[in-house]
């Protein structure tokens, strides 16, 4: 961003961050973020969590659930990250998700640039859709060369855009976590911030 600003891709919007509004070449910055549901987000970082570990410990068995639904820690100190709020501690991952969401809707980052959220089940399943309204509403520019959906991961993995379609048509996440009776415990945690999901297109599991 302008004067050379710098914040991790991952920053949880607290509170103001004093992001300036305008990115290196002068003009209006603006930032593209996403959001999944609860439950698939929890699926997916009981395999990769990253910077999110238990508050409490360290140890945060690749594949399980239970620590989510507790106290944790995003653990961004000791200078790898530019993350203004460093070791910020949250209820739970449901906390989280709550927190970036509402976060960022309500500008809790201050005016600074302008943040646009997008869901990632739309990005999967409607890929055509989200480029042509970025394009219509934001005027964010197209290349000439038609567009067309990437059917293969190009992180490496092995799922391809017909294997994760078909995850969220099953609703593979929420049974997951109702196999391991979480899902109650879930909308629980959810059910405060039931209006806030409603809006996003999202329900309680």
């Amino acid at each position: 961003l302008a004067g050379g600003f710098e914040i991790w891709k991952h920053v949880v919007p607290l509170r103001d961050a004093g992001m300036p509004a305008t990115g290196r070449d002068g003009l209006p910055a603006l930032i593209l973020l996403t959001v999944r549901s609860p439950a698939s987000w929890i699926v997916s970082l009981s395999s990769h969590a990253y910077e999110i570990f238990p508050r409490l410990t360290r140890r945060r068995p690749q594949g399980e659930f239970d620590w989510m639904f507790q106290e944790i820690t995003m653990s961004t100190s000791g200078g790898l990250f530019r993350d203004p709020f460093e070791d910020s501690h949250f209820n739970s991952v449901a906390d989280l998700w709550v927190h970036y969401a509402k976060g960022y809707f309500s500008r809790a980052m201050g005016e600074g640039p302008t943040f646009v959220v997008v869901r990632f089940e739309d990005i999967v399943l409607r890929p055509a859709a989200v480029v042509d309204a970025l394009e219509r509403d934001l005027g964010l520019p197209r290349k000439a060369v038609p567009f067309a959906p990437i059917e293969e991961s190009v992180s490496g993995g092995s799922a391809s855009r017909e294997d994760v379609v078909n995850r969220l048509e099953r609703d593979e996440a929420v049974q997951q976590l109702q196999a391991r009776s979480l899902a109650g415990l879930l909308k629980q945690q959810l059910f405060p911030s039931q209006e806030l999901l409603q809006w996003l297109g999202y329900s309680l599991p």
